[in-house]
C-alpha cells in the first residue's frame, strides 16, 4: 500500500512540472506576439508617415502646378488681349492714314486747280493765300516765314508717296514727283506736307516744303 502511494506521489510531480513547463511556455509565447504586434505596428506607423509625407509632398507640387497653369492661362489671355489691341490699333492707324493720304491729296488737287476756298479750309489759320500770285506764306514753330508756290501738275507727271508717319497729332507724308516721257523717267522733286490736329476729327495742312 505505501509503494501504491509513492507511485502516486511521483505521478502527481509529473504532472505538476508538466503543468509548470505548459505556463511557462506560454507566457513567453504571449510576450513574442506581443514583440511581433508592436514591431508590425511600428512598421505600419511608420509607413503611414512616409504616405502622409508623400501625399503631402504630392499635393505641394499639384498646388504648384496649377498655380502655374493658372498664370499659363492668365498670361495667354493677356497675350490674345494684346494681340487683338495692337490689331486693333493698326487698323486704326492705317484708316486714319488713309483718310489724312486722302486730305493731302485734296490739298495738292486744289493748289493745281487753284481752288482758294478749298485752300482755306484745308490748310491751318497761320496760312496766308496770295490769289493774284498762287503762293501759300505761312510761319512755322520755329519763328521763320516760308513761302510755297502753288504746285502746278504737268499731264506727264506721275507721283508716288515716299513716306508717311503717323505720331501723335501730326501726319508727315512725301511725295515725289516723276516727269516721264518716251525716253526719260525723271524725279523733279520732293514735296513734304504735314497735317497737325487741332481736334479729335479736325486735321489741317501745318506746313508745306520742297525737300528736293
Amino acid at each position: 500500500m505505501k509503494i501504491h502511494a509513492s507511485y502516486l506521489w511521483i505521478l502527481l510531480l509529473l504532472i505538476m512540472t508538466a503543468c509548470s513547463n505548459d505556463s511557462s511556455d506560454g507566457v513567453s509565447q504571449q510576450e513574442e506576439d506581443m514583440a511581433s504586434l508592436i514591431a508590425t505596428n511600428d512598421r505600419l506607423t511608420e509607413s503611414l508617415e512616409r504616405e502622409l509625407k508623400e501625399k503631402e509632398a504630392l499635393l505641394i507640387e499639384m498646388k504648384e502646378v496649377e498655380e502655374e497653369n493658372q498664370l499659363l492661362k492668365d498670361n495667354i489671355l493677356t497675350y490674345k488681349q494684346q494681340a487683338i489691341e495692337l490689331e486693333a490699333s493698326f487698323e486704326s492707324e492705317m484708316a486714319q492714314k488713309a483718310r489724312l493720304d486722302r486730305q493731302t491729296l485734296s490739298f495738292l488737287k486744289a493748289m493745281h486747280e487753284e481752288d482758294h476756298l478749298a485752300l482755306e479750309t484745308l490748310t491751318q489759320d497761320h496760312f496766308e493765300i496770295d490769289r493774284e500770285k498762287n503762293i501759300l506764306t505761312f510761319e512755322e514753330s520755329e519763328g521763320l516765314t516760308q513761302s510755297f508756290h502753288f504746285l502746278q501738275m504737268h499731264p506727264t507727271y506721275m507721283v508716288q508717296q515716299r513716306l508717311a508717319t503717323l505720331e501723335e497729332g501730326e501726319y508727315t507724308v512725301e511725295y515725289e514727283f516723276y516727269l516721264t516721257d518716251e525716253d526719260s523717267f525723271d524725279l523733279t522733286s520732293t514735296v513734304e506736307i504735314k497735317l497737325a490736329q487741332s481736334d479729335e476729327d479736325t486735321w489741317a495742312v501745318s506746313s508745306v516744303r520742297y525737300t528736293r
